[in-house]
């Protein structure tokens, strides 16, 4: 069975960012240099730790911050995913791997329905993890006195977010996909680098609100 560890390593015992999410996060469809992690460094002159990873969940992001040597002063970044994801274990021609389970999957290997209904992951049961997923990461940072931003870049039509009720958050993309982002990147499907902008903004300027005085 692969682990499901990803990158965990601090860059230094100097103050640093963490930043964690999906697709969007990871950057697909934009050059490294145009993410919004890429910029956010930038602007903090602070290295990074990517904990990102495409098609990743809200649970499986949680606990990869969980995971992380976080100190006092670090500041950690969640871009905040969809609700509809769950890493499972898939069981595929004799071999057990972590499989980031969302919507997307079903159409790109269709062999899934069998082993995981589409209701694996419309479901209240998930939804419910997902929220103590969240509580978790912002337990853990108060308890490791690092700076917590989330910030929900993709829409939530089930609205489950207003559950979280942790002060570090907040919901920034309604709608639906097709007209929730100024631009679209390279694959025609991801924010771009306008979008990627805005969303460095977004995090600094709700940064500022959390922690400046």
């Amino acid at each position: 069975l692969s682990s499901d560890f990803y990158n965990h390593t601090r860059k230094s015992n100097d103050r640093q960012l963490w930043i964690a999410g999906c697709s969007i996060t990871h950057g697909v469809g934009v050059s490294k240099d145009q993410t919004y992690k890429n910029l956010l460094s930038k602007y903090y002159n602070l290295e990074y730790t990517d904990l990102s990873y495409p098609g990743s969940s809200i649970i499986w992001q949680s606990d990869q911050i969980c995971r992380s040597n976080l100190l006092p002063n670090d500041i950690v970044f969640w871009g905040l995913t969809g609700q509809y994801r769950l890493p499972v274990i898939h069981e595929y021609k004799d071999s057990k791997k972590i499989f980031h389970l969302h919507p997307g999957v079903y159409t790109d290997t269709p062999h899934l329905k069998k082993q995981f209904p589409l209701e694996v992951i419309r479901n209240s049961s998930l939804f419910y993890h997902n929220v103590l997923a969240v509580r978790r990461v912002y337990n853990f940072c108060k308890v490791a006195d690092a700076n917590l931003v989330i910030l929900g870049l993709t829409p939530d039509a089930e609205k489950i977010y207003l559950n979280y009720n942790v002060p570090v958050f907040r919901q920034i993309i309604s709608g639906n996909f097709s007209n929730c982002y100024v631009d679209l990147g390279t694959d025609r499907s991801h924010p771009g680098p306008e979008q990627h902008k805005i969303f460095a903004q977004k995090f600094i300027n709700f940064y500022d609100e959390l922690y400046k005085d």
